[in-house]
């Protein structure tokens, strides 16, 4: 009897370790999640317009819902989504910012070699 059991414990690990590596970050993507991503002027302007409409969701609630613990919950929500927001637009760049950051990096490797600079290839984060 006592093997059954232990059969059944190897079991639950392996498949605990199966489910772990599904779950696994890739490297590219905890690379991408801990780095810092200097804004595009297009995304500045994104992160402009949804710290402004959550603004006013924000000033809503404070004048709507009565002072209390749901709605500092309520506030500090807003604030992790806007961060979330933020982060979505930072880690999955258009390809046009890509390639406008590309062409920026190049142009400030020109400058600081007096003007020789090489293509710059831009990678997707995706693989792609």
């Amino acid at each position: 009897m006592t093997d059954f059991f232990e059969e059944v414990k190897e079991i639950d690990r392996l498949l605990e370790i199966a489910n772990r590596k599904d779950d696994d970050m890739t490297q590219s993507e905890l690379d991408n999640n801990f780095t810092y991503h200097a804004p595009s002027p297009a995304q500045a302007t994104q992160y402009t317009m949804l710290r402004a409409k959550a603004k006013e969701l924000a000033e809503m609630f404070v004048v709507e819902c009565p002072q209390s613990r749901e709605c500092s919950l309520a506030l500090t929500s807003l604030e992790q989504s806007v961060m979330w927001a933020n982060a979505a637009i930072a880690r999955n760049k258009s390809p046009q910012d890509r390639e406008a950051m590309a062409r920026s990096e190049s142009q400030a490797i020109a400058h600081e070699t007096g003007g020789v600079s090489r293509p710059t290839q831009v990678a997707r984060s995706d693989g792609r």
